[in-house]
């Protein structure tokens, strides 16, 4: 293993449309009417540019955003909010940082102001803050403005140029998700509309016209059951909020699922799929639900396919892939098997093939026409090595497989898979470990793989870092580590010669 090249951080102190459907007009609705909270009112027009072809960007937060224009914002939970300068990728320079203490919820990026998300550490009540920096190197990430919202975050992401922000209420015993839109202006961050929702621990799925919200469905609506709400989001550049129809269908869906989970998708044609527990128990070995929901008609959704995912309710991973579905389930019976299945999730689900591999399967990722997975070989107590498989998912062929790491391994990515990253340029790919050999002490380290069109994936090089990095970034054919220490340059080799060519 080599060491990689550290950059302390320790120095530093429009035109929108509508969502398609038949109406926008309220009507009397099954469900009970979210209740609005010092909103102002909606305007019909302002839901309406017919003339207006543009569509909204959306993007879900992450810790890390770059903008390809040589400017990466990261945040970590030690550091805050900290700027990056990579137009020159073999010399990354920190511009500046926003310090705070707390779990950061996401970064993006509006012109010259940065925005970031995160539940502080440091107060006696659940709330979440969003704040706004000026991103000028000049200005050294000065704060702009900063606002804080009541209760327990549970998503953040961009719709256009407001942020929905999605909490608990902790002041309701039955449970209430609240939606709030959050913009930046002259006057600074400012609430633009907000609704609440009955039921607790929602996740969301968005697209350029609204958000799907999905929680547990009402006592009064059944056990095990899901309710699915469409809020759309206007175009009057205030981010008014307006809840359309809900679907409550069988599954449900639990709090500690998240929409990075891969468990929601809502497409632009307002289709929303979910994947949920068949029973709210939801213990291992028990069986997944999927349903999609049509809501062309807003106001009066309806349930177009409904199936069940045998064994994969707790332990399943799941990634939509357009009009696909992976799911990574284990075997009954076959400790240290995964099976990888490739449904079609147009309507119902129906497979379209099958394969099992060796390793429990924590992530996975689509590249085109191929999946990755990730996960480990063996258990805690005779030593973990990280595996990887990738696999051709038109025929659901077994390209390739390789296992990496020491005695016992662990890597951020069984967690989350946005810590694996892919190069663009090439068929390289790289992920965070930390390994440790039995007469050793745990080393951080970068894992760097290639893909390989034919017989891979094969280890490239597994070099070590001085800290662990939680997030990995190819840019200009060099890879960039991203940790707790700051930003790291991971090389293949002690040269200034890229990494790919």
């Amino acid at each position: 293993m080599r060491a990689a090249t550290v950059f302390l951080l320790a120095a530093l102190g429009a035109c929108n449309t509508t969502p398609p459907g038949e109406s926008l007009t309220p009507t009397e609705r099954a469900w009970p009417e979210p209740t609005p909270l010092d909103a102002p009112p909606l305007r019909d027009e302002a839901l309406r540019e017919p003339g207006c072809a543009t569509l909204r960007d959306t993007e879900a937060g992450d810790v890390i955003h770059a903008n390809g224009a040589g400017r990466v914002l990261y945040a970590h939970p030690e550091i805050g909010l900290a700027i990056v300068d990579v137009s020159l990728p073999d010399e990354p320079k920190l511009v500046g940082a926003s310090s705070f203490v707390g779990s950061p919820l996401g970064v993006f990026e509006r012109g010259e102001i940065g925005l970031v998300a995160f539940t502080p550490w440091n107060t006696e009540k659940l709330q979440t803050t969003i704040r706004a920096v000026d991103l000028a190197p000049e200005k050294k990430m000065r704060t702009l403005s900063e606002l804080t919202l009541a209760g327990d975050a549970r998503d953040v992401r961009r719709v256009g140029d407001v942020l929905v922000v999605t909490r608990d209420s902790t002041a309701d015993v039955d449970g209430l998700t609240i939606l709030t839109t959050v913009g930046f202006g002259s006057d600074g961050l400012k609430v633009r509309d907000e609704i609440l929702l009955r039921g607790r621990g929602a996740t969301i799925g968005s697209s350029p016209w609204g958000v799907a919200v999905a929680r547990a469905a009402e006592k009064g609506q059944g056990i095990d059951r899901s309710a699915i709400t469409y809020v759309s989001i206007g175009n009057d550049g205030v981010g008014s909020l307006r809840p359309h129809g809900t679907s409550v269908i069988e599954g449900a869906v639990l709090p500690w699922r998240r929409g990075g989970d891969g468990i929601i998708d809502v497409s632009e044609d307002n289709r929303v799929r979910v994947v949920a527990c068949a029973t709210t128990a939801c213990s291992p070995g028990t069986a997944a639900t999927f349903a999609t929901i049509d809501f062309t008609n807003l106001e009066a959704p309806r349930t177009a396919g409904w199936s069940m995912i045998g064994n994969a309710g707790a332990d399943g991973i799941f990634r939509f892939a357009g009009e696909s579905l992976i799911v990574a389930r284990q075997v009954p019976g076959k400790s240290g098997v995964t099976e990888i299945v490739h449904f079609d999730a147009e309507r119902s689900l129906y497979v379209k093939g099958s394969l099992r591999v060796r390793g429990t399967i924590a992530a996975l990722a689509v590249q085109n026409d191929s999946v990755v997975a990730l996960g480990w070989t063996g258990d805690a107590s005779a030593g973990k090595r990280a595996i990887v498989h990738r696999v051709d998912a038109r025929s659901m062929r077994l390209v390739g497989s390789a296992s990496f790491g020491d005695d016992w391994t662990w890597s951020p990515a069984w967690d989350d898979d946005r810590a694996v990253s892919f190069d663009p340029g090439s068929m390289l790919a790289a992920f965070p470990v930390t390994t440790v050999a039995r007469s050793g002490a745990p080393i951080s380290a970068v894992q760097i793989l290639t893909l390989g069109k034919v017989g891979g994936p094969r280890g490239v090089d597994m070099i070590e870092t001085e800290a662990a990095a939680q997030r990995l970034m190819f840019i200009g054919g060099r890879l960039l580590a991203f940790g707790n220490d700051g930003v790291s340059v991971v090389a293949p080799k002690p040269s200034s010669e890229p990494l790919v060519r």
